[in-house]
């Protein structure tokens, strides 16, 4: 009978040690889940700035290809001084607009700086295709090889930026409430992409 006194009492400190197991294993379940999560997010980020780096890069070649076909068109003068004029002005104006995160979010900006090139080009273009001198000119085929090619990977690499954005952005939003335990210094705001500045 003695016993059973005690029964109530062991019976609370097995419940109590039960209760504090359980919220030991919820605990580490949740640090392992902010573990894997910041996991994630660190590799997102990784992703984002490598193909931030090919594409400006790339970016960086395009605006020297084209600059490089003007000059070796206008060097030959077999046009009027208005095409050349033309020509650099805008190159000029492409020189100007450089592509950064905070010119991304300005989709002004970033259709200006689409223009400028697709402008160049189509003039390059048309100045090319229409001279025979300039089609077994090998120099200047090269060129505007280079200036198509750069263009094609400009889009490739915008892109592939902008899947890896997206998904970053939509990282963050599925999991605001953890943001601060990841990364303490995340302000939570969304990361412009091209597709949404055309």
């Amino acid at each position: 009978m003695r016993q059973l006194h005690f029964l109530p009492l062991i019976l609370l400190i097995v419940w109590s040690g039960c209760t504090h197991r359980t919220s030991e294993i919820t605990q580490r379940k949740t640090v392992s889940e902010v573990d894997s999560l910041t996991d994630v997010y660190l590799q997102l980020q990784d992703s984002m700035w490598m193909a931030w780096q090919k594409l400006l890069k790339d970016e960086t070649q395009r605006v020297n290809s084209l600059e490089a076909a003007v000059e070796h068109l206008t060097a030959h003068e077999v046009f009027s001084a208005q095409v050349s004029q033309n020509l650099h002005f805008h190159l000029k104006q492409l020189s100007g607009i450089k592509i950064t995160t905070r010119t991304m979010a300005d989709k002004h900006m970033v259709h200006e700086y689409d223009q400028a090139c697709r402008t160049l080009m189509s003039e390059i273009n048309s100045i090319t295709a229409g001279n025979t001198a300039f089609k077994k000119d090998s120099n200047c085929l090269l060129l505007c090889h280079q200036v198509l090619r750069t263009e094609a990977e400009t889009q490739l690499y915008r892109q592939r930026y902008d899947s890896l954005a997206l998904a970053f952005n939509q990282f963050l939003a599925r999991h605001q409430a953890v943001m601060k335990e990841i990364d303490p210094d995340c302000t939570l705001k969304e990361i412009p992409v091209f597709q949404a500045a055309r």
